[in-house]
Formats: C-alpha cells, sequence, structure tokens
C-alpha cells in the first residue's frame, strides 16, 4: 500500500529528498489556507538522534500537515490504512512516508497487521529518524484533549530495548486554532520541551534499563503514557466545554488588550500562558466562588451578544480612532487594494466555480474536526482541474494563447484574489465600525461601560486569587 524508500545510506537519502518535498508542498498549501502560522518552540527540536513526535488531533489532515510543514524535521506520520482508499490522498500519503496502521473495524487482520507497522516504526527511529503521532488515537472535536492511547509509549519502549544506542527523545507538540474550520484563520503551533522516556519514568522507580527490558514494562507503558498526557496538556487548551471556553477566551481578550488607535489583532503566541491560566483559575473559582463567576458569565454573554447585533469586534470598542492614524491607514489599504485589483478580480472570476464546489464539498464533512481537510482536498483537485477547462475553452473558442493565459492567470488571479478579499473585507469591517462609533453616541457609550465593567470584574478576580 505504501511505497517504502529502499534501506542503507541510499534509501534514507532518497527518504529525506522526498520529506523535504512534502514538506515544502504542505508549507505552501497551508501557508494558503491560513492567513498566519505561528510557531513557538522550535529550537527545542533536537538536530539529531531518534524524535517520536506526539500531538493533540483536533483538525484532522491538517495536524500531521502541520507538522511536517513547521517543524525543523519532518516526521513521517502513522495514518490509517482507509486513508489510501481516497484517491486524492494517496499522492500525499506516499510524498510523506506515511505508515498505514490498520483498526479492527475495517480489517480483521488488523492484529498482526499492525505488529509489522510497528516494526517498521522501530526500524526507523533505530536509524534516528522521526516518527510522528497523535497518540489520542482519531481526530476530533471537543474542547479538551481525550484521554491518550497506549502506542506511543509502547513504541519508545520497544524502540528502546532494540536500538539501546540510539539516544530516542519524545516531544510534545501541540496545536491551537483561532477558527479550525475558517478559511484564512490563525493557528498556533507551540512545541514543548523534549524528553527521553527513562528520565520521565525516573521518578517511579521504573527509570532503570533493566526493570523496563525485563519486567513492570505494563506499568512502565502506563506511567509513560501519563507523562505524554501532562506533556500535551502544557502546549495545549483543554477547555471544560465550547461554552465556556468563548467565556474565557473573550475574558482573557478584555484583560490583555491594549487600547490602540486602531484596531488591532494581537498575536496567539503572547497570549496563550495567560488562556492556560485563565483556563486554571476558572475551575477554581466554579468550586469556590460560583455566584462571582455566574454573574460574569452573565455579563461576558450579553457583552458578545451586543457585538452580535452591531456586527462589531472587540478590538473595535477599544481602539480611539484618532482622525490622522484613520487617514493614514485608509491610504495605505486602498494603495493595497488598488493594485490587488485587476489580478484579484480575473482571480476571483476565474475561481468561482472552484469555490463553489470546494464550498458545498466541505459541507460533506461528517464532523466539524474534518471540514477543514475536505476544503484542502476538493481545493487540490477542483481548482486545478477548472483552470485547465476554462484554459481549454478558451482556446477553443478564442485562440491557443488565449487558452494558455486564462490557465496562468488561474493561480496566479486566485493568490491576488485571496489578498484583496482579505484586505478588502478588514476595510470594510473598520470602516463600518468607524462610521458606527462617529454616529452612534450612547451605544458605543453603553458597550464601552459594560467591556468596562467585565474588565473590573475580572481584574478583581484576578488580584484576589
Amino acid at each position: 500500500m505504501v511505497d517504502e524508500p529502499a534501506g542503507g545510506a541510499e534509501g534514507s537519502d532518497r527518504l529525506q529528498r522526498r520529506l523535504r518535498a512534502a514538506q515544502r508542498f504542505a508549507r505552501f498549501m497551508l501557508e494558503l489556507f491560513f492567513r498566519r502560522i505561528e510557531v513557538v518552540g522550535a529550537e527545542k527540536i533536537p538536530a539529531d538522534g531518534a524524535l517520536l513526535v506526539v500531538g493533540n488531533h483536533g483538525s484532522g489532515m491538517l495536524d500531521p500537515g502541520l507538522f511536517l510543514a513547521f517543524l525543523p524535521r519532518p516526521p513521517r506520520f502513522l495514518a490509517l490504512s482507509t486513508l489510501w482508499d481516497i484517491p486524492a490522498l494517496r499522492p500525499m500519503l506516499a510524498l510523506g512516508a506515511a505508515i498505514p496502521i490498520y483498526q479492527r473495524e475495517s480489517d480483521g487482520d488488523a492484529s498482526s497487521k499492525n505488529q509489522a507497522v510497528f516494526a517498521k516504526c522501530y526500524e526507523a527511529l533505530g536509524a534516528g529518524g522521526v516518527i510522528g503521532l497523535f497518540p489520542e488515537g482519531h481526530s476530533h472535536h471537543e474542547p479538551a484533549m481525550t484521554e491518550l492511547k497506549t502506542g506511543a509509549a509502547r513504541i519508545a519502549l520497544e524502540t528502546m530495548k532494540r536500538y539501546p544506542d540510539m539516544p530516542l527523545r519524545l516531544v510534545p507538540v501541540g496545536l491551537t486554532f483561532e477558527e479550525k474550520t475558517r478559511f484564512r484563520s490563525r493557528v498556533l503551533v507551540t512545541v514543548g520541551d523534549a524528553f527521553e522516556p527513562l528520565d520521565a519514568l525516573g521518578a517511579t522507580g521504573l527509570g532503570d534499563f533493566d526493570v523496563v527490558q525485563h519486567g513492570a514494562e505494563r506499568e512502565a507503558v502506563s506511567h509513560l503514557t501519563a507523562c505524554l498526557q501532562d506533556a500535551l496538556t502544557a502546549v495545549t487548551l483543554n477547555y471544560p466545554s465550547w461554552r465556556e471556553a468563548e467565556l474565557i477566551e473573550r475574558a482573557v481578550a478584555i484583560f490583555e488588550r491594549p487600547r490602540p488607535e486602531v484596531p488591532a489583532e494581537p498575536d496567539l503566541a503572547p497570549s496563550f500562558k495567560v488562556r492556560q491560566l485563565f483556563i486554571e483559575e476558572y475551575l477554581e473559582l466554579q468550586a469556590q466562588e460560583p455566584r462571582r463567576l455566574a454573574a460574569l458569565r452573565q455579563d461576558v454573554e450579553a457583552y458578545d451578544a451586543e457585538l452580535d447585533v452591531y456586527q462589531l469586534r472587540d478590538e473595535q470598542v477599544v481602539a480611539a480612532y484618532p482622525q490622522p492614524v484613520v487617514l493614514r491607514f485608509v491610504g495605505r489599504t486602498l494603495r493595497r487594494l488598488l493594485w490587488q485589483l485587476p489580478l484579484g478580480l480575473v482571480g476571483t472570476v476565474l475561481g468561482f466555480l472552484p469555490f463553489w464546489v470546494c464550498d458545498v464539498a466541505s459541507k460533506r464533512s461528517p464532523e466539524p474536526d474534518t471540514d477543514s481537510t475536505y476544503k484542502i482536498v476538493a481545493g487540490l483537485i477542483f481548482y486545478p482541474l477548472f483552470w485547465l477547462l476554462q484554459g481549454l475553452a478558451l482556446g477553443w473558442w478564442l485562440g491557443p494563447w488565449w487558452g494558455v493565459g486564462a490557465a496562468l492567470l488561474g493561480p496566479l488571479g486566485g493568490y491576488y484574489a485571496i489578498k484583496l478579499h482579505q484586505s478588502g473585507g478588514a476595510f470594510l469591517r473598520h470602516a463600518r465600525a468607524f462610521v458606527f462609533f462617529r454616529g452612534s453616541g450612547p451605544r458605543i457609550r453603553a458597550l464601552r461601560e459594560r467591556r468596562d465593567r467585565i474588565l473590573a470584574a475580572v481584574q478583581a478576580l484576578a488580584e484576589s486569587r
């Protein structure tokens, strides 16, 4: 099912070339899909030795794609064998040298086949390679990580038995999506501290290699899995529920957002630790001061409802909008829109049909965690197909040079269409907010007063801890 690289140095070189090509392709696709990708802690990835990279799994094929694209050493992944049944995914799985893993539900002989799969993992790690795993076992749409399976710990310990001279480290990587189903949203990739399995087991009395080698293996697997759970928890955001996630996210935004001259979108990375702290504090307040927390929740929900009614964002509410700064912003944006406009309009026209088809295809996604995967896979198929068909049609109707021009303008115009709609959409949102604030004095004062009450309540709770 998988085209395995040849063994030896030649095979290793060929595998690395394949993974680098997969890395470039994944980076290109994901930088189109996301407006911004922030990577924190990439320097923590060891430059040599075997690595088992583990992460949370909340967005289908985007998760391994982000690991592959933005980690300094691109990993090979275990992937469900059923993914090879999807023709559009086969080339990507082959390019990334993915290793199929089998499930009982889809393959009755899964157990014996998986023995060979794990042997490939041991061999790859024993040669100093990098394997990527998502120990939750499957992608999901939950506000927190689910309980980890034991596969990653078993692979790590068995590799150490078979290749005791090869240093092996585990690397936790957390993925935090701003809005994982939305095109041109943002994502944060957080790399945690690498650690050796025996160091993690040392405090339990299981850190002696002979103990793991000859006894207490089940206990070692259990403890190492718990260590992985803790390591991943440290690089991820884990909310009690989606409703509470919205409440905490809004409280964090109000607490740490400055009062800018014009609306500013803060980076995801700086607020990550603040959000983790707020989650911890929220859980404590829920147990100790439920009434104060309920009052704060009520205010936040009312504030969010007002933002929805007025179609505003929190960063617009706190912006000062001084006239000189607004005029400079308008001038810069209009200049950008003017040079993006010609190709952006061409790209919009040529890309309308594939955009509509991809939107329809994404709605067939059974779960929110695979929505973005459907969009990207459908885009890989339908955009090139429609550009080719449009080029052939124009070439047949107006002549071959028209056809070549249309085929070339498709991808170029598509890129500028993304830029045009992003710049134009932001400009219209800010223009609307500016006009609203200039003409709705009482309403905006009431909105800002409610926001100030929330900020005061959040600060009071923070100071009382």
